[in-house]
């Protein structure tokens, strides 16, 4: 057997050598694997969105310490637990969806980015930024820091899956897409 750059020569029974596509057999792989990896990313952006979540409920960064500030009840933050709810489940079932290599809901990551992304701007910033802020600043953070890191995962998703569907599309068709 002889490596070629992306294609392997093969010998068969009856001697004939035979040239593949390194690329196609990974496409022709793909069809019977689930995208694992997306679909785990999207569940670990999902964590963090529900971590965010309460982070902003309760005021809390994470850091032990004697005094705790709880966030006074506020129409925005009844809207921001609805979304949140919302996004909650829409989240888990584009992550299903991804791991069947599903090209409109791969897509949809990235909306659910930016979604996360514009949810900074919601309840965290008009709460900081408040005469007399509701957050600390240490929390402020947290927060940014768990809707950023969210958005990313969501968007590496995407990236993988759209990269997996566009080779599966290349060399073999995918059904769902």
């Amino acid at each position: 057997m002889k490596l070629f750059r992306n294609s392997i020569k093969i010998n068969d029974s009856n001697e004939r050598i035979e040239k593949v596509n390194l690329q196609e057999v990974k496409a022709d792989k793909l069809k019977y694997q689930f995208n694992s990896f997306s679909y785990w990313l999207v569940l670990l952006s999902l964590v963090l969105t529900i971590i965010s979540l309460f982070s902003m409920i309760n005021n809390d960064d994470f850091i032990i310490s004697d005094v705790t500030i709880s966030v006074i009840p506020d129409p925005l933050i009844g809207i921001e637990i609805a979304i949140g709810i919302v996004l909650m489940l829409v989240t888990f079932l584009t992550a299903e969806k991804i791991k069947a290599y599903n090209l409109k809901l791969t897509y949809f990551t990235f909306v659910l980015a930016g979604i996360n992304i514009i949810r900074i701007f919601n309840v965290p910033l008009t709460f900081y930024t408040k005469d007399t802020p509701a957050y600390t600043t240490s929390t402020f953070i947290t927060l940014i820091v768990e809707l950023t890191v969210s958005s990313i995962l969501l968007v590496l998703a995407g990236i993988i899956s759209l990269q997996k569907i566009n080779l599966m599309k290349k060399y073999r068709g995918v059904n769902n897409a």
